[in-house]
């Protein structure tokens, strides 16, 4: 069961002036403040194999995943596609892979990205050698906070007003919990890790190109441990959680600084490492079915006379409106989703992948009472929209909001959350 290994990467980038996800107004990029890429890892202990893939996108499709897992398997016939974990980083400043908010995807762009996730895997795998591997966790406070607010009213507000007399609270957790795989060569040379944080990959939203705050966080680490390190970013339940604190009227956030301090915060969880040769890989999987929400009649009506009211057309009302025409295109008479749920046992971890958006006490409530250390990756394996938790869709917010990226029932979350915690007993 000695471990082999390697890591690899490719450039993603678009060319400038494609549109840039994440945002309701369109963006049309002008530049490229860090490249975009599919950075991977390929895992071998001569039982189990493993090709964990982060990307640098606001989400990736049931087709592209589906799409780069074919052409992998057709290049290295040992891979099955369960035993390719894809997820995107969920950075808005990256390329048009999906439709969201204002932009819509580019087919030929999702081919690209599929196209490099497979070169990047093929890569690893020629590359692998033995080595070690160590699985550590740390804390690093203070650069993650709940964006939903508790108002006088009872309700709860996403993006609240900052200093409004109206914000109460924060209406949810955050997750400070950094989770680390760490890779290193015969020589001890650590080659790369698995990176995991709960954050919204929202820290720029320009009209550059970035990874966002995971890109800062390898170029940290590679001051470190060379410029060759690579970082594979899995993000954590991060559906509710932003970079931003609504209680600090000064706050000011710089990119180079968050990096800086996970960067430190990892480098002080590996201080202690134990490095073994001697990893378990192993992998429980199952899809399950989650139920879709559905515009009522009334509903569309509503909406097809204000898309018709000739008002500026990117308000979020105008957006939503439109949003949900589209919606209801796509869904047509389906009823419920199938959702693939995949648990990755790495050494001392187990990285819990799903293609949804979890809000933070998903994720929480998945890690408590454990015996083993859990790892979440959200966005994983393709993309199912937000999940948020029930009283979200009572109490208000933009994530309950009923549209293309927000289409479950309330049930949905504790239906994957139940899943997981069935594979997970099967270890």
């Amino acid at each position: 069961m000695t471990i082999r290994g390697a890591f690899a990467t490719t450039d993603i980038t678009p060319a400038i002036g494609a549109p840039i996800p994440g945002d309701f107004t369109p963006r049309i990029s002008i530049g490229i403040r860090e490249p975009l890429k599919a950075r991977a890892v390929v895992l071998d202990n001569g039982k189990e194999l493993f090709a964990i893939v982060g990307v640098d996108s606001v989400s990736i499709t049931n087709e592209t995943v589906a799409e780069a897992r074919k052409l992998i398997c057709g290049n290295i016939k040992v891979f099955s596609p369960r035993q390719i974990l894809i997820s995107a980083s969920h950075t808005h400043s990256g390329g048009p892979a999906n439709s969201v908010l204002g932009t819509e995807i580019d087919l030929d762009y999702c081919h690209t990205i599929a196209v490099k996730i497979s070169e990047a895997v093929e890569q690893a795998w020629r590359e692998r050698e033995v080595g070690s591997m160590a699985c550590v966790s740390g804390e690093c406070p203070g650069w993650a906070f709940n964006r939903r607010w508790v108002q006088k009213d009872g309700s709860h507000r996403t993006f609240p007003v900052k200093g409004s007399p109206d914000n109460i609270c924060p209406a949810g957790p955050t997750d400070s919990e950094i989770k680390l795989i760490a890779f290193r060569d015969g020589e001890k040379n650590i080659k790369g890790m698995i990176g995991n944080f709960t954050c919204h990959s929202t820290v720029e939203m320009k009209n550059q190109f970035s990874p966002d705050f995971c890109a800062f966080w390898q170029k940290s680490l590679q001051k470190i441990y060379g410029e060759d390190f690579i970082l594979v970013f899995l993000n954590g339940a991060c559906g509710d959680v932003t970079q931003i604190d609504y209680s600090n009227l000064n706050q000011d956030v710089k990119i180079e600084e968050m990096g800086a301090a996970l960067a430190k915060a990892s480098e002080n969880a590996l201080r202690d490492a134990v490095f073994s040769d001697q990893i378990i890989l192993a992998h429980r999987y199952q899809d399950c079915k989650v139920p879709l929400r559905h515009p009522d009649a009334a509903m569309l009506e509503r909406d097809k006379k204000l898309l018709a009211s000739g008002i500026e057309p990117w308000t979020p009302e105008m957006w939503h409106a439109r949003d949900r025409q589209l919606l209801e295109k796509q869904q047509g008479s389906l009823n419920e989703l199938s959702c693939s749920v995949d648990i990755y046992h790495v050494g001392d971890f187990y990285i819990c992948a799903a293609p949804w958006q979890p809000f933070c006490e998903y994720g929480l409530r998945l890690k408590e009472g454990q015996p083993g250390e859990i790892l979440i990756a959200m966005m994983s394996n393709g993309n199912i929209g937000y999940v948020p938790c029930s009283d979200a869709f009572s109490f208000g917010g933009y994530e309950a909001i009923l549209c293309r990226g927000s289409h479950l029932k309330p049930a949905a979350g504790d239906i994957i959350l139940r899943k997981m915690l069935d594979l997970l007993d099967l270890f």
